[in-house]
C-alpha cells in the first residue's frame, strides 16, 4: 500500500491540486448534492411503486419493461398525479432525514467530548 507524501505528489505533478482535508464548505456542498440525488431517486422509485399499486387496484396488469398499465377495455386508467405527488413527499422526507443525520454527525464531530 502506498502512502501519499509531499514527495510522491511532486513526482506525479499533483502537488498543487491535493489538499490534506476538505474544507467544511466543500464537504457540505458535496453532501447536499448526494442527499439531493438520493432523495430524487427515492421519489421516483416511490412514485413507480405507487403507480403499480394503483394499476393493480384497478384490476390491470403492470408491464415492467415499458412501465405501462394494461387495463381491460372500458376501464379508466388510474391517474399518475397522485403517485408522483406522494413520491415527491416521500423524497422530501428522506432528504430531510438524511440532511438532519449529516448535520447531527457534523456537529457531534466538532464537539469536545
Amino acid at each position: 500500500m502506498s502512502v501519499i507524501t509531499p514527495d510522491t505528489l511532486e513526482a506525479t505533478g499533483l502537488a498543487g491540486h491535493y489538499h490534506e482535508s476538505m474544507t467544511p464548505q466543500l464537504r457540505r456542498q458535496i453532501v447536499l448534492v448526494v442527499v439531493g440525488i438520493t432523495a430524487a431517486i427515492v421519489a421516483l422509485i416511490a412514485a413507480t411503486y405507487l403507480r403499480q399499486d394503483a394499476c393493480l387496484d384497478a384490476g390491470g396488469r403492470w408491464v415492467v419493461e415499458t412501465e405501462v398499465c394494461q387495463l381491460a377495455p372500458g376501464v379508466a386508467p388510474p391517474g399518475s398525479a397522485k403517485a408522483y405527488g406522494l413520491g415527491a413527499v416521500i423524497g422530501l422526507l428522506v432528504g430531510t432525514m438524511l440532511w438532519r443525520m449529516y448535520t447531527f454527525a457534523a456537529r457531534r464531530g466538532t464537539r469536545d467530548i
